[in-house]
């Protein structure tokens, strides 16, 4: 058993470490359970590598998101933007950030970073 000083220590580290302690706003709910955040966003270009869960990237879909923040699989709506899903991940992915896919590196330079808004579909 852990006392209680051993708990809020316990609580106190999962707090800290909990995604939305790592610069993060807490999500916004909108309608039909969506929930609506702004992110963070770069771009990244191909790698040569098939993404995290799979698949091989394709502009317009494939994202690479923090999978403690928006699961795999997940439908994304960028921008108002509609069609892409959380495929990938990386190791500058973390909280409140994404990395969307594109086919062209001068591209993805003149995207630069940015803040989006991130509609994560239920």
């Amino acid at each position: 058993m852990v006392g209680k000083c051993g708990a809020l220590v316990l609580l106190f580290l999962l707090v800290l470490h909990s995604p939305l302690a790592i610069d993060q706003q807490p999500p916004e709910p909108s309608r039909g359970g969506d929930r609506i955040i702004k992110m963070e966003a770069t771009a990244y270009c191909y790698t040569g590598l098939q993404t995290k869960t799979g698949t091989w990237p394709k502009e317009g879909r494939t994202v690479a998101v923090d999978p403690a923040v928006i699961p795999y699989g997940t439908r994304l709506i960028i921008n108002g933007k509609p069609g892409y899903i959380a495929e990938d991940c990386g190791g500058a992915i973390k909280g409140n950030k994404i990395d969307i896919y594109m086919t062209d590196y001068e591209r993805c330079i003149q995207f630069g970073r940015r803040t989006v808004e991130v509609k994560i579909m239920k």
